[in-house]
């Protein structure tokens, strides 16, 4: 069966037009949800990518087709030599331009993944230059007062990517702490995903920071940064772990 060409739809998105490609059949949709989304918007937006990824973002929840032909158009526009991570850099953005960007950027991804349309990514520099060598380290907490904050921006931005293994790993470690080997260390079993979605039934900070709690919860945080690493390149675990060729620093090193 031969497919229908693509036609070009004019999106009229808060004051900024794009020209994206779609199927003939989804021409009255993409521009119906462009005047919903346009309408929804008390005012323009700041930049047209922030605009772009904000649609898609918009389009995920509510028409695949539409999203998944929004996105091409955006990977296009922005990605077709960088990946996304590259792109929010070169633009300069704020740091909650670059969330709604990337929440954006990957809103589609589940949809991409399940008609294998993914889109080909770039290797970084940092793992394909050979005059680099990298080594992967883990230990220590970020530095922010609470890293239960950090946690809920990864899980938020990259939901798709990371949704199914914290969901997993959250599980597990509620079981294991409800184990009568820990009868009393906790004042509450460990329930991460629902701290994240709800962080006022979390235990306050001074508890979150202790050690029956905090190494479990930053050991599955730098855990969610690994996955979102590996995905976001498409490569499975086994490919990353060939691209840190570095050695790590002696102990003899430091002396």
């Amino acid at each position: 069966m031969t497919k229908n060409p693509s036609t070009i739809v004019v999106l009229n998105l808060s004051g900024v037009s794009f020209d994206i490609s779609v199927q003939p059949e989804h021409h009255s949709a993409a521009t119906e949800l462009a005047s919903a989304f346009a309408n929804r918007q008390p005012e323009p937006l700041s930049t047209s990518i922030v605009t772009l990824a904000k649609f898609i973002l918009y389009c995920s929840t509510r028409n695949p087709d539409v999203t998944i032909s929004v996105f091409k158009g955006f990977h296009t526009m922005y990605c077709s030599v960088d990946n996304i991570h590259a792109i929010v850099q070169q633009h300069k953005l704020s740091v909650e331009q670059s969330r709604i960007v990337l929440k954006g950027y990957y809103s589609a991804w589940s949809l991409l993944e399940a008609r294998q349309q993914l889109p080909n990514v770039r290797l970084p520099a940092l793992f394909s230059s050979p005059s680099l060598k990298t080594i992967a380290q883990f230990g220590g907490q970020s530095g922010a007062p609470n890293f239960m904050d950090d946690a809920a921006w990864l899980f938020d931005v990259y939901h798709p990517l990371l949704s199914d293994f914290v969901e997993y790993m959250s599980r597990f470690l509620h079981q294991e702490s409800i184990d009568l080997v820990l009868d009393g260390t906790l004042e509450q079993p460990l329930d991460f995903v629902g701290w994240l979605l709800k962080p006022e039934t979390a235990p306050d900070t001074h508890h979150l920071h202790a050690a029956p709690i905090a190494f479990p919860f930053i050991g599955l945080f730098q855990l969610m940064h690994l996955v979102v690493l590996y995905k976001t390149l498409r490569i499975d675990p086994g490919k990353l772990t060939t691209l840190f060729r570095g050695s790590p620093p002696l102990l003899t090193d430091y002396k």
